[in-house]
């Protein structure tokens, strides 16, 4: 394991300890992604085109969490000015078929970034909707720049739906992880795609991921050896406060 990260871990255990006590602590984590080729066409069909994103080898999202015996979700981030926030799971109430109609028939959450934790939360009890799914202490530390299109959101829906299936018992499958987190932040107000969500889930070491969404499928393209990339955050678009 990269020793910077290692470090960051212990780091993110004696915070997670010191906020909700001693006790075995798990870790999800889930990497910035940076586009090279494509912006907003993975969930339009007129276009028949691809991606070519990439996950950031610098910028990522770490997630420490504990399993609850109740169904609580206590939230809390090292990152400034995102104050602490709990919920239940059973605030989801379950209204017709689909995730989509369920959607419509629920009135639209006020800006909280803890509406992507949520977000992974509701659509996992959608999923299951007789399943006691059971609810867990979290602290996020995160690298990837807020607000900045790298995709922070996207990366707390991808850790918190690692974090709900690993406490719940649950398989944890890329693909499917990748599906339902790209749904299940259409709760936060957008109809997005799985660019961000698939890349966060597939990304490996020194390759692109080439991304076709109909049919979806992946193929990794190697990335040019002797460059490095830079990206410039520019222009701000908070969505979680």
């Amino acid at each position: 394991m990269d020793k910077k990260l290692l470090t960051q871990i212990n780091f993110l255990q004696k915070e997670f300890e010191r906020l909700y006590g001693k006790g075995r602590v798990f870790f999800a984590t889930a990497p910035a992604r940076i586009n090279i080729i494509g912006e907003h066409i993975d969930y339009v069909e007129y276009f028949k085109t691809a991606v070519l994103p990439f996950a950031s080898r610098e910028h990522y999202m770490l997630l420490a969490f504990r399993k609850r015996n109740d169904q609580k979700v206590k939230c809390a981030t090292l990152s400034p000015g995102f104050p602490k926030k709990e919920f239940s799971i059973t605030d989801f109430k379950q209204t017709c078929g689909s995730w989509e109609e369920n959607l419509s028939a629920t009135p639209p959450c006020k800006p909280c970034w803890t509406n992507y934790i949520k977000a992974s939360c509701f659509y996992l009890k959608f999923l299951y909707p007789k399943k006691n799914i059971k609810g867990m202490d979290l602290l996020v530390f995160s690298t990837i720049p807020i607000a900045g299109g790298a995709s922070s959101s996207s990366a707390l829906v991808v850790c918190a739906a690692m974090a709900l299936r690993k406490i719940n018992g649950l398989k944890i499958d890329r693909g499917e992880i990748a599906q339902s987190s790209a749904k299940a932040e259409w709760f936060c107000g957008t109809r997005g795609g799985k660019m961000d969500h698939a890349t966060m889930c597939f990304g490996s070491p020194e390759k692109a991921l080439l991304i076709n969404f109909k049919p979806f499928a992946i193929k990794y393209v190697a990335m040019p050896s002797g460059y490095s990339w830079i990206t410039f955050y520019t222009t701000k678009a908070d969505k979680g406060k």
